[in-house]
């Protein structure tokens, strides 16, 4: 990047193009700090050069966005995502893809800022035009029903998640298989519906799959298995299996120490 600002100068279209990536490379490595920073002066740039309405500006807002986010910035993140969004539906219109990944965006951060009406309203259309365009059985719909079925568990609709979360559950197996890190996602919210509901058998049979499959992959000090030993753990507590919860609980402490 040095090269290209010494070489084009700071706000050459190509010198822009080698900050957005060296920006995703930071986000990559976790440095999220950094690739606001870039990021911001990406977007700022491209927004003089091009104009607001040009795809690579609005690329550069969404991958702010993404940021932001990742840094828990959610009200910035949620104005860059607007923006986004009534761009594309003007351009685009209300059923081209990027319009609805606009719109899933906007409602994964609602949905983390508590604004749970609102991202339900977004993750309905979203879940009914990915149906409609890419069909049931599309990962990018799966998607659209966790997110919906997250939502619905949060707003209380318990009943809803809970058929939205084995829809997309049946979805991923048979796209995936069962023991993709995505199916295990799918089952732990799956999972902490039934508990939601007090189908603690139901919720123990998916969280022992789980643990299984997890210790399997990952091995037993991975953080994703210890967090299955955590739920596991609830569950039999709730079950009043308290010996085998206690058992579990103590592999938490002794994985936990080999982190």
């Amino acid at each position: 990047m040095d090269t290209r600002i010494s070489l084009l100068g700071e706000e050459h279209l190509d010198t822009i193009s080698a900050m957005a990536c060296l920006g995703h490379t930071y986000v990559d490595m976790g440095k999220y700090r950094e690739a606001e920073e870039l990021e911001t002066k990406v977007l700022d740039a491209r927004i003089r050069i091009l104009g607001k309405d040009h795809e690579e500006t609005v690329i550069a807002m969404e991958d702010l966005a993404e940021t932001c986010t990742d840094l828990g910035k959610y009200a910035e993140a949620a104005k860059l995502q607007k923006q986004c969004l009534d761009i594309r539906i003007r351009l685009l219109g209300e059923e081209h893809l990027d319009t609805i990944a606009a719109m899933a965006s906007l409602g994964y951060t609602y949905q983390k800022m508590g604004q749970y009406e609102n991202a339900e309203g977004l993750e309905t259309k979203v879940l009914d035009a990915r149906t409609k365009i890419l069909g049931t059985d599309h990962p990018h719909t799966a998607a659209a029903m966790e997110d919906l079925g997250v939502t619905y568990r949060d707003l209380g609709k318990y009943a809803e998640a809970a058929n939205l979360q084995k829809q997309c559950l049946g979805i991923r197996i048979r796209l995936l298989g069962e023991e993709h890190p995505l199916t295990f996602k799918t089952m732990e919210h799956l999972a902490l519906t039934c508990k939601h509901l007090e189908k603690y058998k139901d919720a123990e049979q998916l969280e022992i799959q789980i643990l299984s499959g997890r210790t399997r992959i990952f091995g037993e000090t991975h953080k994703f298995t210890i967090q299955a030993m955590k739920n596991l753990a609830v569950t039999y507590r709730h079950l009043g299996k308290d010996a085998d919860a206690k058992l579990l609980e103590v592999c938490v402490q002794e994985a936990g120490k080999g982190m």
